[in-house]
C-alpha cells in the first residue's frame, strides 16, 4: 500500500513538473520592433522607370522620414521600392509594390507582431546626376570577330570589339586587327558602337577622327561612320561634367 501511494506521488510531482515546464509560443511576448533598415530602387525592378542603378535611400528613424533621389527622367508614378524591416514586421504598401510618388510625399505604414504602428514619410525626388563617363566596349561593326563569323548589319554588338585598359581621363583603346585585315576592310569609314556603363547613362559623345588628336570634336551617334587611319580621341561627359577621354587606335598585329 505504502509502495503504491509513493508511486502515486511520484507520477503526480512529474505531471505537475511536465506542466509547470511546459510553455507554448504564445506565452511569449510579442515583438514591438517596427522600423525601415534600408529603403531602396534597384534597377532589377525599375529599368523600365529609367533607373539604371540602385538608389539608395536616406532613413531619419528618429523622424521617421526617408528621402530618394532618382534620375531627371525617371518615372514616379509606379516606381517597386525593395524595403528592408526589422524582423517580424510587416508594410504597407509592401514591399516592390509599384507606388506613384509623382504626387508628393507617400506615408507607409511600419507594423510590428503586437500590432504597434509605426508611420513612415516618403518623400522621392527627380534630383540624381549621374557621375560617371565609363565607355565598357568599343565595336567596329563592319569587321568581323573572326574570318569565318560575319558581322550581323542589325546587331551592332557582332562584330571586332576592344575594352579599354582604364575609365579615367586619358584612357586607351587598342584593337588588333589581324595581318591583311587593314586592306581588306576601309578603316575610313568604319560604323562603329559604343557602349556605355549604366551610371554613365545620359552622357554626351563627342569624337575627333580627323588625325588631330583632339582638337576637331563632332557630335557622335550610335552607329557614325569613323576614321580610324589615324588614332581617333572620344570625349565623353557626364551629366555631371566630368569629362573621360578615350583614344582609339585599329591596327595590325605585329609579327613577331
Amino acid at each position: 500500500m505504502k509502495k503504491q501511494k509513493r508511486l502515486g506521488l511520484c507520477l503526480f510531482l512529474t505531471i505537475a513538473l511536465l506542466c509547470s515546464c511546459k510553455k507554448t509560443i504564445d506565452d511569449y511576448p510579442l515583438a514591438n520592433l517596427r522600423a525601415v533598415v534600408s529603403f531602396n530602387f534597384d534597377y532589377y525592378h525599375n529599368s523600365d522607370c529609367g533607373v539604371y542603378i540602385q538608389m539608395e535611400g536616406v532613413v531619419d528613424e528618429v523622424n521617421r522620414v526617408i528621402t530618394v533621389s532618382v534620375p531627371t527622367d525617371a518615372d514616379l508614378t509606379r516606381l517597386r521600392p525593395t524595403i528592408i524591416l526589422s524582423p517580424w514586421t510587416t508594410c504597407s504598401p509592401q514591399n516592390l509594390e509599384a507606388v506613384d510618388f509623382s504626387d508628393g510625399p507617400v506615408e507607409y505604414e511600419v507594423t510590428a507582431q503586437s500590432g504597434k504602428k509605426a508611420y513612415y514619410t516618403v518623400t522621392v525626388t527627380s534630383d540624381y546626376i549621374y557621375q560617371d563617363a565609363s565607355l565598357v566596349r568599343l565595336v567596329l561593326s563592319d569587321i568581323p570577330i573572326s574570318s569565318d563569323i560575319q558581322p550581323d548589319p542589325l546587331d551592332p554588338t557582332s562584330g571586332l570589339s576592344g575594352t579599354p585598359d582604364k575609365y579615367s581621363d586619358g584612357a586607351v583603346l587598342d584593337i588588333p586587327l589581324p595581318q591583311g585585315w587593314s586592306c581588306q576592310y576601309d578603316m575610313s569609314s568604319q560604323r562603329t558602337h559604343l557602349d556605355m556603363s549604366a551610371s554613365s547613362h545620359g552622357c554626351t559623345i563627342e569624337v575627333d577622327d580627323s588625325g588631330e588628336g583632339g582638337v576637331n570634336y563632332r557630335a557622335f551617334t550610335d552607329m557614325d561612320a569613323i576614321d580610324y587611319t589615324y588614332p581617333v580621341v572620344f570625349r565623353i561627359t557626364s551629366q555631371s561634367g566630368n569629362v573621360v577621354r578615350y583614344t582609339v587606335t585599329v591596327k595590325e598585329k605585329e609579327t613577331v
